[in-house]
C-alpha cells in the first residue's frame, strides 16, 4: 500500500501536469477565438494550405493507414 509521502509525490505530478495543461489550453482557445493574431509562418502555412487543397493535392489519409494497423 502507498505511503502518505508516495501519495503526496504523485498529487504533486498530477497538478503540475493540471497546470501544463491549462496554460495549454488558454494558448489554444486564445489562438481560435482570435484574441492573438497568427504568426508570419503560420499564416503562410494556411494560405500554402488552402492552395493545395484547391488543387486536390491534400488528402485525408486515416491514422490506421499511417500507422501500419
Amino acid at each position: 500500500m502507498p505511503t502518505t509521502n508516495a501519495i503526496h509525490k504523485i498529487l504533486d505530478k498530477i497538478n503540475a501536469i493540471y497546470m501544463e495543461l491549462r496554460f495549454i489550453r488558454n494558448i489554444v482557445e486564445k489562438r481560435l477565438v482570435g484574441e492573438d493574431e497568427p504568426l508570419e509562418d503560420e499564416i503562410e502555412a494556411m494560405r500554402e494550405y488552402e492552395e493545395r487543397r484547391e488543387r486536390k493535392e491534400v488528402e485525408f489519409v486515416p491514422l490506421e493507414e499511417i500507422l501500419g494497423e
